[in-house]
């Protein structure tokens, strides 16, 4: 992931053509790059090219109102341990009693609601493209295929100003279980977490973008 992938192939000028270089997987190490996950790579003028016509593919107004995005607990609560996101998941699903009521616990308890509680009406602001899709129950299932072994998916709430591209054009090839009905969000943009809550034994955030 923190890679390069596959180098960018321009074909005509269409948004097309970069939207499904990115989403095949091979333009994903951008969003580490972005984000400053990757500061080792100085990125060439076709690669430069290719980031500015994904922003320009990724500028129409969204419609729909919600949708859902699967990402490591960290986007959110900052960096934890995997023990810390077991904490956490214990406390959104039974309570601040959730490991029982001994001074341990309870210590254990207090800084799972703290973590819980830390990111509530702050601003996020993601740096990279945001991949979202429409159907809550794929995003569920993203933690998987994004390797995070501590998942979270957001519900999000879309505004008048967000921004981004509907790219479910790239399910044509699948099968209809195999289908992501993909929305890429425009880089850059930010969003406010309101609620943490447990869901189908997901950790649930609903943010509310600016």
């Amino acid at each position: 992931m923190g890679g390069r992938g596959a180098e960018i192939k321009i074909k005509t000028h269409e948004d097309t053509d970069i939207l499904e270089w990115y989403g095949s997987g091979d333009g994903m190490w951008i969003n580490n790059y972005l984000r400053g996950l990757n500061n080792e790579i100085t990125l060439t003028d076709e690669e430069q090219s290719g980031i500015s016509r994904l922003d320009k593919a990724t500028n129409e107004k969204i419609k729909e109102d919600t949708l859902y995005r699967s990402v490591d607990a960290s986007a959110i609560f900052g960096k934890m341990t995997q023990s810390q996101y077991e904490n956490l998941w214990n406390y959104i699903q039974g309570g601040e009693n959730a490991l029982g009521k001994g001074a341990y616990a309870q210590k254990v308890m207090a800084e799972a609601k703290r973590i819980a509680n830390a990111p509530l009406n702050k601003i996020i602001t993601d740096k990279g493209y945001m991949s979202t899709t429409t159907d809550s129950a794929i995003a569920e299932e993203w933690g998987g295929f994004t390797g995070s072994s501590k998942p979270v998916v957001l519900k999000i709430k879309t505004s008048k100003n967000t921004r981004g591209k509907d790219i479910s054009f790239l399910d044509r090839n699948v099968s209809e279980d195999m289908a992501q009905k993909e929305r890429l969000l425009k880089r850059g943009q930010s969003y406010i977490p309101k609620k943490v809550y447990m869901k189908n034994g997901n950790i649930y955030v609903d943010v509310s973008m600016i």
